[in-house]
């Protein structure tokens, strides 16, 4: 190993990635499908990170769960194409890592480890699944904690499943790994889907993360891209959105966010000798094949605007400026009552039943001021 303590770390880190609907095919047609047009960038990285948001289990093994498609199920050839196009660790702390139970979870970890690829954030028990990724590149250590917000997926003492974004756990964590590492990493998996900006309470929380010692943080679940905040010389990447997905491969067709779905990033950060951060972002398009590529000419220049435009309210109290709950119910409300209809269509009561009591007053609060939105919109008009 090149040991070289002077040098830059470059850490990079990606949205959701799914070998879903038609990635599947293609994949399996091309043998440097899907990553051929990122192979290059990735290269330049000591550390290429990135969300694995489904499970990666045999052809023909499905859920017991009947609310779980058959679509969304990776075959377990995805690791050889994630190891041979440039990742080196993959985040399985998400609210799909226990989508065909733990034969799918233990599947997953078998396939990544038969591939020498890292994984972080899922185990047997709470305790696997708390355990920090510790990687050594250029003289210095790199820690990489991850956590889901979903506690469906949450793993406990014997339990299978996911590591739980809890503070009193990711506290703990973070204060154990400060003193071990030269590098903090906390991937999380959380936020509201579809939506530009995080809750005000996601970003106290976040920043309080910094405040314990994490020194860069990067999300993922939304599905589209949110802003990227320095707080304290650190940056906060607040939703990675996907780098490969097919958007019809769910229960429903997330038709409201097609287009922004397809705008996307590579978030890329690096770290000095001093252990002083810079960050900065590659504008990447999603192509009609569903392969990512490093964005040119107009969708560079149109991404970018986006990403600014998200990321300059995330400065100081910015946000608090912007109605946060009132633009993400207008986004998310139509695909939340049709994923609710496709469940009650096909009596998926359990289901229906565990939404509605998982139904929060500040959900109540977002569904009055789409509402409110919408009327005010229609009496304008």
């Amino acid at each position: 190993m090149d040991r070289n303590p002077t040098a830059d770390l470059v850490l990079m880190a990606v949205g959701d990635l799914g070998f879903v609907g038609d990635v599947r095919p293609r994949m399996a047609a091309d043998s440097s499908y899907p990553f051929e047009h990122l192979r290059g960038l990735f290269s330049s990285a000591d550390l290429v990170l990135g969300n694995l948001e489904i499970p990666l289990l045999d052809v023909g093994k499905t859920s017991r769960n009947a609310v779980i498609p058959s679509t969304l199920l990776a075959p377990v050839g995805a690791a050889a194409r994630l190891a041979t196009s440039g990742f080196g660790a993959l985040v399985l702390a998400n609210n799909h890592v226990m989508d065909h139970g733990s034969e799918g979870l233990r599947s997953t970890i078998a396939a990544l480890d038969a591939q020498g690829l890292a994984r972080v954030g899922a185990g047997e028990n709470l305790a696997a699944a708390r355990l920090p990724l510790v990687v050594e590149r250029k003289g210095r250590r790199i820690g990489v904690l991850a956590y889901t917000s979903s506690s469906n997926t949450w793993a406990d003492v014997d339990r299978p499943g996911a590591a739980p974004m809890r503070d009193e756990i990711v506290d703990a964590d973070l204060r154990s790994l400060r003193g071990r590492v030269d590098v903090v990493v906390l991937s999380l998996h959380f936020g509201l889907m579809y939506t530009d900006f995080p809750q005000l309470a996601d970003q106290a929380r976040l920043r309080r993360y910094i405040d314990l010692g994490a020194d860069v943080i990067v999300g993922h679940h939304p599905h589209v891209c949110q802003g990227i905040e320095i707080y304290k010389d650190k940056p906060i990447a607040y939703s990675l959105g996907e780098i490969l997905f097919d958007p019809r491969a769910g229960n429903v067709l997330a038709r409201d966010s097609l287009l922004l779905r397809r705008d996307t990033f590579v978030f890329r950060c690096r770290i000095s000798a001093d252990d002083r951060v810079s960050a900065d972002y590659v504008p990447v398009e999603i192509g009609d094949d569903l392969a990512p590529r490093v964005a040119d000419g107009d969708a560079e220049r149109r991404i970018r605007e986006r990403i600014d435009s998200l990321s300059t309210p995330l400065a100081g109290d910015g946000l608090t400026r912007i109605d946060v709950a009132g633009l993400a119910g207008e986004r998310l409300s139509g695909h939340e009552i049709r994923v609710l209809w496709h469940h009650l269509r096909r009596a998926h009561l359990g289901y229906v039943f565990g939404k509605l009591t998982r139904i929060r007053p500040r959900h109540l609060r977002m569904g009055w001021k789409t509402m409110v939105r919408k009327m005010g919109l229609g009496r304008g008009a």
